[in-house]
């Protein structure tokens, strides 16, 4: 297995685990800050979360495939897709 390629995956999965928190949970926490600050009451919306850890999921597909694709052209010297 290819560091540069298991690397340049986990790059890929962090990349979307960020993206996934600020579109998907700075609303959410903008949210339970509002509710604090108001002195209301803080309601913490766990499907909203799971949503979240569906698409941390999906992007941990993502990056598998990614590793797959870098060592398949690591191995065969060959860019499947233009870089």
């Amino acid at each position: 297995m290819s560091k540069d390629a298991a690397k340049r995956a986990l790059r890929t999965f962090v990349q979307g685990v960020i993206a996934t928190l600020a579109l998907l949970g700075l609303p959410i926490l903008n949210n339970l800050i509002q509710s604090a600050a108001g002195g209301g009451e803080v309601i913490i919306d766990v499907n909203a979360w799971r949503t979240i850890l569906i698409a941390v999921i999906a992007g941990g597909l993502v990056a598998l495939i990614s590793w797959a694709q870098n060592e398949l052209e690591a191995k065969t010297g060959k860019d499947l897709l233009p870089k």
